[in-house]
């Protein structure tokens, strides 16, 4: 275990985490992923610990470029209406969208500097 600490008492944060996707680029409708906390790993050394939460989703029909965005709320209270994320899981797309473009140009770029 640890030298400095044989009893390591933690708790869980109390959150709850969620994944937000649209399964088509255009549409307007926003679909949450289901995640449950399955692991929990504690790394003695570093007196830290990890948690994860899972989801599965199938990937038929998924646009290549889907995004996903994930929030945490607080546990104890109610989960917020998908809708209330709207404004941010758009922001969120446009800069996945800017990222993609910039990585594109720096790609082309490399290419053309490649050819002199």
């Amino acid at each position: 275990m640890h030298a400095k600490h044989p009893n390591f008492v933690c708790r869980l944060p109390g959150i709850r985490v969620r994944c937000l996707f649209q399964r088509e680029p255009q549409s307007e409708q926003i679909e949450e992923l289901k995640l449950n906390l399955d692991t929990l790993w504690i790394d003695m050394e570093q007196l830290q610990m990890v948690l994860v939460w899972r989801g599965r989703i199938k990937s038929e029909g998924l646009a290549e470029d889907t995004v996903f965005l994930t929030v945490q709320e607080e546990l104890g209270c109610p989960p917020r209406p998908i809708e209330s994320y709207r404004d941010i899981f758009l922001e969120h797309a446009k800069q996945q969208d800017m990222s993609d473009l910039e990585a594109a140009v720096a790609e082309e770029d490399a290419a053309t500097a490649g050819e002199s």
